[in-house]
Order: structure tokens, then C-alpha cells, then sequence
């Protein structure tokens, strides 16, 4: 249940009663930051205290005799006009016994039964190795896709491959050169070539697969072979790379196939809206008519089209296959995201249904020092590199533990520690240390299993610790809930980690086998059995794993 949409329910029905006028969006209910305060807080006589001209406490006051919840006890009014609740203990029994049976649909909702969800995410230029920078986008976009499915929608994974433009252009020019040089053939260099010492080795693989190539024929007719040569060198490469991180992909969409006939098809749709121009020998898009400083160019006067036609044709695209929710997770460096939203909406589509994700640059340290990093000149630290130094479960949790807005720093130092100081060892720790105490518990005769439900005792839950872990396991949905509505996988590593803590200083506090009381024992080992599952299902949605032993 989420607690929070109960105390509206409850706030709302109060508010009705009392015969006081409100807006839905003075309704707001926040997890105190302190437990001793409650587990649920409204600042919603602060808000009307301004409408009303009356003090907040009074409007409180005023309240409080018309809220009830049967899922709410203790319900008051502090001095500053808050009105603060803590959950019921029979909620808080039936809430534990629900993440025993099953945690997965206890923590979800049904907000997308019976829709179609689009998710895409990394969509790398196929022109060079997967870098770190461009990487933390897998795992972001692979958590928010497994939230989406968790919340019942239809779910497909997709990379956008751009396989037109002047790039994969620039990559075959540069492997032609050094394979005409690697031939002993006399070769000259391009004007613009592609750093890193995996273009020679695409010219390497190129000799050695035994292309029939010639300096006699025709450029464009070379390069498109090699093109196609470098593009599949590089996807196989991609897709292995993602694979070792746990992400994977449903399609692999290519841009290719929306040239010509969609793309122009998309152009002329917008000129018949008369949001286009041409001028200086270019196609322009009117941004300005929508606030913005400067027109966009769509086609080149050399007849290219700009990156910003490509996604305006690739969105309208996705709008066609009738999805019900596009998601798309961007680099910080993409600059056309209003642009792009005023393109959709003259064509008429709800952009309502389209969300993005942004997320900020990978800073590598090791130890106190930055790992510089220039895709420029060729300097830089490849996907395939992170991985095998750390493994996966480092990369993708340390990933996902600060917000997607923020800057990563990423201490390769820590990453490869094996000790509580390292964030995705200090979980899993928790989580095998439940699976020792449940081995442990089974050889002397406890229920380990989801019928220990039949076994719990709610008079013996008598140590304020086990309140206060099964006080956290009940605001857990609402926790979860804002992640997937902010698609914010940051806030399951964090709650993963509150959790790990609380098991920690539950285990310290409360001896849990060898106790006299059987029906304490039973009780404690519930809340193992509870915190053990609902690990595993936080670490399935994140894509680590769940180790048996440590």
C-alpha cells in the first residue's frame, strides 16, 4: 500500500468534513526525516494558513478530529501546524507477512497493465569502443526499464544505431588509410581520421578477413564496404560489452532505414504545419515562433540532414508503433531536447507520453587522482576496460547510487575493495548474512519458509529495533513508488543500502537464535526472511546479483 496516497484519502475526507476548501496540490505528504516524529508528515495547514488567514496549528486542530485511517495511529498536531501520523502496528504486521509471500508484487503497482513502453538507452555512435562516459547510460536505462515492467507495462529495450552521417563516414576513411598502409600500398591521409589504436586494429581485422578491396575502384563504392565492415565490428563489439554489464537490448533499430522515404515524409509533414523555411541553400526549422533563440537547421545546404531531423523522423517513428510511454536516456550533451518536443507536438503528438532521462558525466579516480580522459586524442578508458577490472555488480551499482542529474565520481580504489566500505559489498553483506542465519535457522527446526506468516506473534514484537526495521520495510513502497515515477533508479540503490543498515543494526540488537523465547526467535527470523526477499527483488531491478556467500 502506498502510505502516503492513504493520508491524502484520509487529509481529503477530513478536509470535507471540516468544510474547508483546498487544491489538489496543497495536499502534500512527506516521511519525516526523523522516526521519533512519525513515519508520515503534511504541511498542509502551513499551506492553507495563508488562503484562510489563520494560524496553522488552528487549522490543525481543526482537522484532527475528522482524520481517521485504520492504517494510521497516533495521529497529532506539533506546535508548527504539522500534522504527523505513525503507520498502525496491525498494518505494520500486515505489510511484513505481504513481503514474505511476495515482495515483487507487495512493491509494485499496476499503473501500466495492458500499455507499451519503449525504453532507449545508450544508442553509443557505433564509431569507436564503448567508453565509460557513455556507458553509465546502460545501467540507468536498464534499471528504469525493469521499473516499468515491474509497474506492469509491456517493455521494450531499444538502441538507436546512427549508421548515416559524416561519423561512420570518418571511421571508414581512417580504417581505409591504414589499410591501404598496412597493404605497403601508398595511401593519403584523410583530412579528419578517428584517434585510438582500435581504428588500426579494424584495418587489421579488415586485411585479415579478405576483403576484396582496390585502389582502382570507386571511393564511395570502398567505403561503403567498409562502412558496412566497421559497423558490424562494432555492434558484435557493443553487444558484448553490454552483455558482461547485464544489458541487453530487444532491437537494434537502425537509422538507415528511415532514409529517404521517412525522413522526407516527416519534412513535408512539417512544412504542410508551415513550421519550415528554407534559406542560405538550408532546411530550417521555425524554433523562434516557439520561444527560441535561434532557428534550427534540419537539412544542410549540402543536403545532409542535421541530428535533430534524424530524432524528429526516429520519435515520429516510435509515435507510429503506438507506444504508450517513450522513454529515453540521454547523455548530458544532447542539445536538442526542446527543439525536438516542439517538432512533436505541431505534428500533433502527446508529448505527455514521451519522458527523458539525463544524466551527467563518469569522473574515473584512482585514489585522489583523476583519471583524464579525451575521446579526442584517443585517451580514454573503454567499458570493456571498467569491467574487467571491477566486474559487473561494481560497475552497475556504483552506477546508479547518486542521482542521474549528478556527476559520477568513480573511485576504481574502492570499486575493487572487498569490504564494508565498498557500497555494493556492504549490501550484498547484508543479504548473506540473511541466507547464513536462514541455513542456520533451518538445522534447528525454525520455519524459513513463506508459511512462517502462520508463526508470527505480533504481542512478541516487543524491542523497539524490530519496530523500527518493520516501521522502514512499510514506507518502502512509497520510496520505491517515487522512483519510478521520477525515473530515479538512484533511489532503489540508496533504499537498498538504508536496508542493508537497519539489518545491520537489527542483527547487532537483537539476538536472533539461541534466545529462550521461540516465539521472539520465530519473529525475528520473519523479518530476516522479509529483509532477505525484499534484497533480492531490489537486486534483480538493479541487474546484480543476489551471492548465496561472501
Amino acid at each position: 500500500m502506498l502510505l502516503k496516497e492513504e493520508m491524502k484519502r484520509a487529509l481529503t475526507k477530513a478536509l470535507k468534513e471540516a468544510e474547508i476548501s483546498y487544491s489538489e496540490d496543497q495536499l502534500i505528504v512527506e516521511h519525516p526525516p526523523r522516526m521519533e516524529m512519525g513515519d508520515l508528515a503534511s504541511t498542509l495547514p502551513l499551506v492553507l494558513a495563508r488562503v484562510l488567514k489563520s494560524s496553522p496549528k488552528a487549522i490543525a486542530e481543526k482537522l484532527l478530529p475528522f482524520i481517521s485511517s485504520e492504517y494510521l495511529s497516533e495521529i497529532s498536531v506539533a506546535p508548527n501546524g504539522y500534522i504527523n501520523a505513525f503507520v498502525s502496528s496491525s498494518f505494520l504486521i500486515e505489510n511484513l507477512k505481504k513481503l514474505i509471500l511476495n515482495p515483487y508484487q507487495a512493491l509494485s503497482t499496476d499503473s501500466g497493465q495492458g500499455k507499451k513502453a519503449l525504453i532507449e538507452f545508450v544508442s553509443a555512435n557505433p564509431t569507436g569502443p564503448l567508453t565509460v562516459a557513455n556507458a553509465r547510460g546502460g545501467p540507468i536505462g536498464a534499471t528504469i526499464s525493469n521499473m516499468i515492467k515491474w509497474n506492469g507495462y509491456q517493455v521494450s529495450n531499444e538502441y538507436y544505431v546512427n549508421d548515416k552521417g559524416a561519423k561512420i563516414e570518418k571511421l571508414a576513411r581512417s580504417v581505409w588509410y591504414y589499410y591501404q598502409t598496412g597493404k605497403k600500398w601508398i595511401a593519403e591521409v584523410p583530412e579528419e581520421m578517428y584517434p585510438g589504436e582500435y581504428v588500426q586494429l579494424l584495418a587489421k581485422k579488415l586485411i585479415e578477413s579478405r576483403m576484396e578491396l582496390s585502389q582502382k575502384a570507386l571511393e564511395a563504392e570502398v567505403l561503403e564496404k567498409i562502412k558496412a565492415f566497421c559497423l558490424e565490428s562494432m555492434l558484435v563489439q557493443a553487444k558484448e560489452d553490454l552483455s558482461s554489464m547485464n544489458v541487453h537490448f530487444d532491437s537494434w533499430f537502425y537509422e538507415h532505414t528511415l532514409h529517404p522515404t521517412y525522413l522526407n515524409k516527416t519534412l513535408e509533414r512539417l512544412k504542410e504545419k508551415d513550421c519550415t523555411y528554407e534559406a542560405e541553400g538550408a532546411l530550417w526549422l521555425k524554433t523562434t515562433s516557439f520561444g527560441d533563440d535561434k532557428d534550427r537547421v534540419l537539412v544542410r545546404s549540402t543536403g545532409i540532414p542535421t541530428y535533430l531531423a534524424g530524432d524528429i523522423t526516429y520519435h515520429v517513428h516510435k509515435y507510429d508503433r503506438g507506444f504508450d510511454l517513450i522513454v529515453d536516456v540521454w547523455g548530458a550533451d544532447q542539445s536538442h531536447q526542446k527543439p525536438l518536443k516542439w517538432a512533436l507536438e505541431a505534428l500533433g503528438y502527446d508529448t505527455s507520453k514521451w519522458k527523458t532521462v539525463v544524466f551527467q558525466l563518469v569522473h574515473l579516480f584512482r585514489g585522489q587522482e583523476e583519471v583524464k580522459m579525451s575521446k579526442s586524442s584517443g585517451d580514454y578508458i573503454t567499458l570493456r576496460d571498467l569491467m574487467e577490472e571491477v566486474g559487473c555488480d561494481v560497475t552497475r551499482f556504483l552506477f546508479l547510487t547518486r542521482s542521474n542529474e549528478q556527476h559520477l565520481n568513480f573511485d576504481m580504489d574502492l570499486a575493487k575493495t572487498r569490504d564494508l566500505k565498498n557500497p555494493v559489498f556492504y549490501a550484498q553483506y547484508a543479504y548473506t548474512r540473511c541466507k547464513g542465519i536462514l541455513r542456520e535457522a533451518e538445522k534447528k527446526g525454525f520455519c524459513t519458509t513463506d508459511n512462517c506468516i502462520d508463526l508470527i506473534d505480533p504481542a512478541s514484537f516487543k524491542h523497539e529495533t524490530e519496530w523500527m526495521i518493520l516501521r522502514k520495510l512499510a514506507i518502502l513502497h512509497d520510496q520505491l513508488h517515487r522512483a519510478s515515477l521520477d525515473f530515479s533508479p538512484h533511489i532503489i540503490a540508496q533504499s537498498i543500502l538504508a536496508l542493508s543498515a537497519d539489518f545491520h543494526q537489527f542483527y547487532e540488537n537483537c539476538r536472533i537464535l539461541g534466545i529462550d523465547d521461540p516465539k521472539i526467535a520465530q519473529n525475528r527470523l520473519a523479518i530476516v526472511v522479509a529483509l532477505e526477499k525484499v534484497l533480492d527483488t531490489l537486486f534483480n531491478i538493479l541487474g546484480i546479483s543476489s551471492p548465496e556467500r561472501m
